[in-house]
C-alpha cells in the first residue's frame, strides 16, 4: 500500500503463521501512519499530539481510536484478510476464528 508516497507492506498482518504481537504490532503501526503518527508508536500518544497542536478542540471522528479499540479492529481486519485470501485454495489454512477475536464485556 502507498501512503503519501511511503510504501507500506504488511508482511506478517497477511502471514497465517505469524505470531499474534507480530501482526498486532504492524496493524497499530499501520494505523499510526494513517492518522500522520511518524515515529509514534502509540495511537494514544497520538491522540494526545493531535489534540495538543490544534487550536481548537479536533473532532472526535477526525482522531485515531484508542489503543483497545484499535487492537480489536486489527483482529478483525486480519481474520477477515485471512478468510480472503484462502477462498480459492482447496485446503485453506487452520485459522483459529475464536481465538481471534475477543468478547469484551
Amino acid at each position: 500500500m502507498v501512503l503519501n508516497s511511503e510504501v507500506i507492506t504488511l508482511k506478517e498482518f497477511v502471514n497465517p503463521v505469524a505470531t499474534e504481537e507480530a501482526w498486532i504490532e504492524e496493524g497499530l503501526s499501520f494505523l499510526s501512519k494513517l492518522y500522520g503518527g511518524r515515529g509514534i508508536t502509540s495511537l494514544a500518544n497520538l491522540r494526545c499530539s493531535i489534540v495538543s497542536k490544534k487550536k481548537d478542540p479536533p473532532k472526535i471522528k477526525s482522531l485515531p481510536p484508542t489503543d483497545e479499540a484499535a487492537v480489536q479492529h486489527v483482529r478483525r481486519t486480519r481474520l477477515q484478510v485471512l478468510i480472503w485470501r484462502a477462498a480459492d485454495q482447496v485446503t485453506p489454512p487452520d485459522i483459529d476464528v475464536v481465538g481471534s477475536l475477543t468478547i469484551l464485556s
